[in-house]
Order: structure tokens, then C-alpha cells, then sequence
């Protein structure tokens, strides 16, 4: 499987979880953010960037947008 757990670092090293077991991450032109869908249909969007993407480990990590 290829889903990951997608978490934010909103300054210093603290992460907070946002979604486990996303599938799809995409750019969501109406905001200017990120869109991330797990794979029971859950869907947030996010301002953020990418900061880690650890595919092999499962894990992403974002940096929230100032």
C-alpha cells in the first residue's frame, strides 16, 4: 500500500497528524493550498508546503503557510 499519514508543522518541531492514509495529494487552485484525500473519502485542505516527503516510511510532512 501507498498511503501515508500527512502531518503539520505549524514553527519550531511540533507535528500535528492531519490525515492517516492518504492517497492523493494535489494543488487546489481555488485556495492556493494543498488538497489531501485518505482512502475513506476524507478530504481536507491545507496552506502549506511541503517540507518531508518519507514515501518508503509512510510519512509526510507539511509546513503551514504564513
Amino acid at each position: 500500500m501507498c498511503e501515508a499519514a500527512v502531518f503539520l508543522k505549524r514553527g519550531g518541531d511540533d507535528e500535528e497528524l492531519l490525515l492517516e492514509d492518504v492517497c492523493i495529494i494535489r494543488p487546489d487552485e481555488e485556495t492556493g493550498g494543498l488538497f489531501l484525500q485518505n482512502i475513506f473519502g476524507e478530504q481536507r485542505i491545507v496552506k502549506a508546503t511541503f517540507d518531508v516527503a518519507n514515501l518508503s516510511g509512510h510519512r509526510i510532512v507539511l509546513k503551514a503557510a504564513n
